[in-house]
C-alpha cells in the first residue's frame, strides 16, 4: 500500500528519512513536469523551475500542515515559483531593454527610446495595478492570463471551490480595470 504523501513528507522532516523524500519526489516529479508543459513551458525552463520548488519545499516543510493536501500545496509551490521567475526574468530583461535605449543607434530598426519608453511604462502600469489586488486575486489573474488555465484548474491549483475561482477573476478584472483606467487618465 502506497504511504500517503503527508506521512512521506513528516517522515522526512521530523526524522530525516531520505528515503521517503525521495519517494515523495519520485511520485510528483513527472505531474509537476506535465503541468509546467501544459503552461507552455520548456523541458529546460520547466526543469530548473521543478528544482526550485522542491528546495522550497525543503526550506517550508517544517510550516506544511498536514490535512492530506499536499498535492494543491506542490502546485500552488510551482505555479507561485514559475510567476516569480518569470517576473525575475522579465525585470532582468527590462533592465536590458534600459541599457540598451542608453546606447541606442539612431540607423536601428529598433523603437526608438522614447517608444520603448512608452510601452514600458504601460507594461509598469499595468504591473503595479496587479501588485494593488489582493494576494489571492491576483495570483488568480496571473493563472488565467499567464498560465492559460481553465478556472477548474485554477481552483485545483489554489485549492479553492470553483466559484471562488471565478469571482476573483472576475472581481480582480473590474479592479484592474478601475486601477489602470484611474493612472492612464492621471
Amino acid at each position: 500500500m502506497e504511504r500517503p504523501d503527508d506521512d512521506l513528507l513528516h517522515a522526512w522532516v521530523s526524522g530525516g528519512d531520505i528515503a521517503a523524500f525521495e519517494e515523495l519526489y519520485d511520485r510528483h516529479e513527472q505531474s509537476v513536469l506535465r503541468f509546467l508543459f501544459s503552461l507552455g513551458e520548456s523541458r529546460e525552463y520547466a526543469e530548473d523551475v521543478l528544482q526550485s520548488v522542491w528546495i522550497k519545499i525543503m526550506e517550508r516543510a517544517g510550516h506544511y500542515e498536514a490535512r492530506g493536501r499536499f498535492r494543491p500545496w506542490l502546485f500552488r509551490l510551482a505555479w507561485t515559483t514559475r510567476a516569480d521567475l518569470r517576473k525575475q526574468a522579465w525585470e532582468r530583461k527590462r533592465v536590458r531593454e534600459k541599457e540598451e535605449d542608453a546606447g541606442w543607434n539612431a540607423v536601428s530598426n529598433e523603437p526608438s527610446p522614447r517608444e520603448k519608453l512608452m510601452e514600458n511604462e504601460r507594461r509598469s502600469i499595468v504591473d503595479d495595478a496587479l501588485m494593488e489586488l489582493p494576494d489571492a486575486m491576483r495570483e488568480t489573474l496571473l493563472l488565467r492570463i499567464d498560465g492559460d488555465l481553465s478556472f477548474r484548474e485554477i481552483a485545483e491549483t489554489m485549492g479553492c471551490p470553483l466559484g471562488t475561482a471565478l469571482w476573483r477573476a472576475n472581481e480582480g478584472e473590474k479592479r484592474l480595470r478601475t486601477i489602470v483606467g484611474a493612472r492612464v487618465e492621471a
